[in-house]
């Protein structure tokens, strides 16, 4: 293709030192396979792939025949309430080589905006599931992730923080794992894995409760190629698990959660795992020990659990109330035993109100519901095969 231009002067490159390259311009005027050609007529090896975006190569003829028929048959659809079948039929194709639970996806134009995007979703996400709290990310230092303003605030590198130093709040940054003795490892070296504990302390000093997600390259690229160390990448993933494990385990689903082929990545629901009703609602609970909120609310709280499951959660959730103020609804007298104020309702109106000792003193209304569910307990107790509509 023919260029007609005599001036470099009107571009303004990007990560470049203008006037240096202007003085001495490199310029690629033919590319083929795994090789560029300057305009003196020099042979190079394009080792980084056009930067990432030519993994394939260059100049293949289907995939130009192939865009270039797309672009004649229908060039552009936008998305905001319409679509196209390619785009579904791509979305498809990428879901199905992935591995569960990853089968959405959501097309951008360039890492940078694919960057900027993750953040958007797990903000909307976090906040869709009423975890609105969840607003700080965690990245790296030295870590570059585009030049997008959300990916300019994750990322470590020094000059562009200097430059663009309007960056986005509640971003934590976490030590590289280069060190001098890994210059010239081969592979992963040995030692680096504890540098993952710089999450761990980002947890403990904000609270996990308030991270909406952690960017880490598995390979850092932008200063150096930086493999991580040996168990690095396991450690980091561990320690975004442990808070929900150990939550799941609050609710009495540890057994449970260890029985899972696939962990805390199995899918459930109508594409997936089937739930009890006592799971779901352990599963519930759980939910409401990671959100850790200010005012708790437990309505009927563990209404499908057996009784032993049931007393090893209200242990976690009066922990959880300890410190809070705490509104519980509740059939299960047992739940409530550890109340400051109890309020015994019938047809919208207070029949008694006091402490569990002070009701049960006064030996009214309170005092005969409990008896009754003392009596349903002990039954339930002698007999394993009784399976009471309501286990008090």
């Amino acid at each position: 293709m023919p260029f007609e231009t005599n001036s470099l002067e009107e571009h303004w490159m990007p990560f470049s030192g203008n006037r240096d390259f202007k003085a001495n311009p490199r310029l690629v005027v033919k590319s083929e396979g795994m090789y560029c050609w300057d305009y003196k007529g020099g042979k190079l090896i394009d080792g980084s792939s056009g930067l990432f975006c030519c993994p394939a190569g260059h100049g293949r003829r289907e995939i130009a025949d192939a865009v270039h028929a797309q672009m004649i048959e229908n060039d552009y659809t936008p998305h905001f309430q319409l679509g196209h079948p390619g785009s579904f039929e791509l979305a498809e194709r990428v879901a199905r080589i992935l591995p569960e639970p990853m089968n959405h996806v959501f097309f951008t134009n360039s890492g940078s905006e694919s960057v900027d995007t993750a953040m958007k979703i797990a903000l909307a996400y976090h906040r869709a599931r009423g975890d609105g709290q969840r607003t700080r990310f965690v990245s790296r230092e030295r870590a570059y992730h585009g030049v997008n303003m959300g990916g300019v605030s994750l990322a470590g590198m020094v000059k562009n923080r200097e430059t663009f130093n309007l960056t986005l709040p509640n971003i934590s940054h976490i030590r590289h794992t280069y060190t001098d003795d890994h210059a010239f490892v081969k592979g992963q070296p040995e030692t680096g894995a504890d540098l993952a504990d710089d999450l761990q302390r980002i947890c403990e000093n904000f609270g996990g409760s308030t991270v909406a997600a952690v960017f880490i390259e598995p390979v850092a690229g932008s200063t150096g190629t930086l493999v991580p160390p040996k168990g690095y990448l396991e450690r980091i993933r561990k320690i975004c698990d442990d808070e929900v494990r150990e939550a799941l385990k609050a609710a009495g689903m540890g057994e449970f959660l260890e029985q899972l082929s696939a962990g805390l990545e199995t899918e459930v629901g109508a594409r997936g795992l089937k739930l009890s009703g006592g799971e779901k609602q352990r599963i519930a609970i759980a939910r409401v020990i990671l959100k850790n909120p200010d005012i708790l609310l437990l309505d009927e709280a563990t209404s499908s659990l057996d009784i032993s499951t049931e007393r090893q959660v209200q242990k976690n959730l009066d922990d959880l109330a300890s410190d809070r103020t705490t509104l519980v609804i509740a059939h299960r007298l047992s739940t409530i035993r550890h109340a400051d104020l109890i309020l015994v309702m019938r047809d919208g109106m207070i029949q008694e109100s006091g402490d569990f000792e002070a009701l049960i003193a006064k030996k009214g209304q309170f005092k005969s519901l409990w008896d009754l569910q003392q009596i349903a307990n002990k039954k339930h107790t002698s007999d394993p095969t009784h399976h009471p509509t309501h286990a008090y």
